[in-house]
C-alpha cells in the first residue's frame, strides 16, 4: 500500500465523508466502489482502513473468500478472535454478532463473487460500514430488493487513469524503490502507454522489468 494516493483526492475525501462517523463507533454509510480494473479501488480501500481504521477492519477478497462461513471466519480471526476448528456457521454468525459491534469496517473486495448474498444483511446489521468493491456495473440490479434497500450504499466511481497519471505513479514508485537513474522517463511513459489506463498492469510490469534487470547483475 502506497503512502499517498495521487490523482485519487476527490475519491478519498468522498469515502471518508461516509465512513467518518465510524470513527466515533456510529453508524456510518455504506459505500460501493465501482470501476475498471487497476483504477485504484482496491487500493484506496485499503489505504482508508489502514490509516483511519487500524485494528478495526477486516479485508476479504470474495475470488478467494466466498462462503458465508469462510468469510465470517475471516473477519472473525482478522480482529482477533480464537475460532475452534470445525465450528457450524449459525455458531460463527452469533460469534459475530457478540464479539463485532459499530466502529468495525468490513471491506468486500469483488463482491460479486459472493455465494450467498444474505451474508451482506447480517454484516450491514451489526457493522458501522460495509466498503463493497466491483468492476461490475449495476450492482445492486443483480441483488434481491430487500437486501439492496438494507445497504442503501453510496456509490463512488472510479474512472481508468490517464497515461500521464500512471507515468507519475509509476515515476514515484520507481523513485522509492528503485536506485537513481534506473529507468528513463521515456520508459516510464511506455510502460503507461501500454497499460492503457491500468495501474495495476504498470506497476506490476515495472516491478518484473525491475526483477528481471536484478537478475543480470
Amino acid at each position: 500500500i502506497p503512502t499517498n494516493m495521487p490523482f485519487r483526492e476527490g475519491h478519498l475525501k468522498e469515502i471518508m465523508q461516509h465512513l467518518k462517523p465510524a470513527l466515533h463507533k456510529q453508524d456510518a454509510r455504506n459505500v460501493l466502489l465501482t470501476g475498471p480494473t487497476g483504477s485504484g479501488k482496491t487500493t484506496l480501500a485499503k489505504w482508508i482502513l489502514s490509516e483511519h481504521f487500524p485494528r478495526r477492519h477486516a479485508y476479504i477478497n470474495c475470488l478467494n473468500t466466498r462462503s458465508e462461513h469462510k468469510i465470517l471466519q475471516s473477519i472473525l480471526l482478522q480482529l482477533g478472535y480464537i475460532i475452534p476448528e470445525n465450528k457450524p456457521t449459525h455458531r460463527l454468525a452469533e460469534k459475530f454478532v457478540e464479539k463485532v459491534g459499530k466502529g468495525t469496517i468490513v471491506c468486500l473486495d469483488e463482491v460479486d463473487h459472493i455465494k450467498d448474498e444474505r451474508i451482506l444483511e447480517t454484516l450491514s446489521s451489526h457493522l458501522s460500514s460495509l466498503v463493497l468493491i466491483t468492476n461490475r456495473d449495476m450492482f445492486f440490479d443483480g441483488l434481491e430488493n430487500r437486501i439492496s434497500s438494507r445497504l442503501f450504499a453510496a456509490e463512488v466511481e472510479f474512472g481508468k487513469y490517464t497515461s500521464l497519471e500512471i507515468s507519475a505513479i509509476l515515476e514515484d514508485r520507481a523513485n522509492y524503490a528503485l536506485r537513481p537513474d534506473s529507468i528513463t522517463p521515456r520508459i516510464l511513459e511506455l510502460i503507461a502507454t501500454w497499460a492503457n489506463g491500468d495501474a495495476r498492469v504498470a506497476l506490476q510490469t515495472l516491478k518484473a522489468s525491475a526483477k528481471m534487470a536484478e537478475a543480470k547483475h
